[in-house]
């Protein structure tokens, strides 16, 4: 019964020197190995980190448009005390406060979808992952 526990290892490549181009790895029971402790952190982020990147580089636009609009403002404010400067300019400036408004609504819809999204996708992974484990589990351990 005791070999049906124990885990054996292959032969490993060893790269470190071209004498010994293979050694053998101890043979230990599995019980006795170090083994990496398990992350719900890690595996969360591996498997919803593109969106969360994606939902942050939506925000982190949006809040940098959100400087550039007091900037135009600015902008827009000199024109109308300066009489020198072209009308043509006050139009573009116009045109751009409208731009980054939009921009920044754009942005900000789509990074509140994204966020959304990710949090039901969260919860529901959490939510099975504990039902999972919770009904994989004998009578005699509860």
């Amino acid at each position: 019964m005791a070999q049906f526990h124990r885990k054996y290892t292959s032969l490993n490549v060893s790269a470190t020197s071209s004498e010994e181009s293979v050694e053998e790895r101890s043979i230990a029971p599995l019980h006795e190995r170090k083994m990496a402790k398990p992350s719900l952190t890690k595996a969360l982020f591996k498997a919803f980190g593109k969106v969360l990147f994606v939902a942050g580089f939506f925000k982190f636009c949006q809040d940098v448009l959100s400087f550039v609009s007091p900037q135009l403002l600015k902008l827009m404010i000199h024109f109308t005390s300066d009489k020198t400067i072209p009308v043509w300019r006050g139009y573009v400036y116009a045109v751009l406060l409208f731009i980054v408004a939009e921009l920044q609504s754009v942005l900000l819809h789509q990074y509140f979808i994204r966020q959304n999204k990710l949090g039901m996708r969260l919860r529901t992974s959490i939510i099975s992952a504990v039902f999972r484990k919770v009904t994989t589990l004998s009578y005699c351990c509860m």
